[in-house]
């Protein structure tokens, strides 16, 4: 059984008459009660392969916890530098494993091992990309490398641009190195 020291709150394991770590006489033990995990913000947000920023808010946070998450097919516990502790009753968490959408689950952990209660978000299946605008309009038909801006809503790393022309004929272009995603709205071929 694991037990708070009421002098120095350090983790007292069985049963001692002075705490390990501040030699304080034990005169009662209160027992280490775990964190609390209240809600997740956003509660629903799009699947994506970006990082993505999630604040937790609950009680019992402190340094050296660590926050799993559970999706469909997909368990992940954050590495530190993914988790920054704002106070004892909120949390910010980057994460790029949204990539799947359904029900997810985040828990918390303290540094003594013991779980949250867990709290549920939606990751939305992702929006589809479209594109309103390409700069330039026109080309002249040429073998050399061309620029072509696209603009629209919904852009993602991985984007497939498909070309076709005027003689129905489609090209498409896959590669990291030739698409490049600027923001969600723009992208450079």
């Amino acid at each position: 059984m694991k037990w708070l020291c009421t002098n120095c709150s350090g983790v007292i394991r069985g049963r001692v008459q002075f705490c390990p770590y501040c030699g304080q006489r034990i005169p009662e033990r209160i027992q280490a009660s775990p964190p609390r995990l209240d809600t997740v913000q956003p509660n629903a947000l799009n699947a994506g392969h970006e990082n993505q920023a999630l604040q937790l808010a609950g009680a019992g946070f402190r340094e050296g916890m660590k926050v799993s998450l559970c999706g469909p097919g997909i368990e992940r516990t954050l590495a530190q530098e993914q988790l920054r502790i704002v106070d004892e009753t909120q949390a910010t968490i980057l994460a790029d494993c949204f990539h799947v959408d359904g029900v997810w689950k985040a828990k918390i952990s303290s540094p003594e091992g013991l779980t949250s209660n867990e709290a549920e978000f939606v990751v939305k299946p992702a929006r589809a990309p479209q594109i309103t605008s390409v700069s330039p309009p026109t080309l002249t038909a040429s073998s050399d490398r061309r620029q072509v801006v696209n603009e629209g809503t919904n852009l993602q790393e991985g984007l497939k641009v498909t070309l076709r022309s005027p003689t129905s004929e489609t090209y498409s272009i896959t590669a990291q190195d030739r698409v490049h995603v600027l923001n969600e709205t723009r992208a450079i071929e």
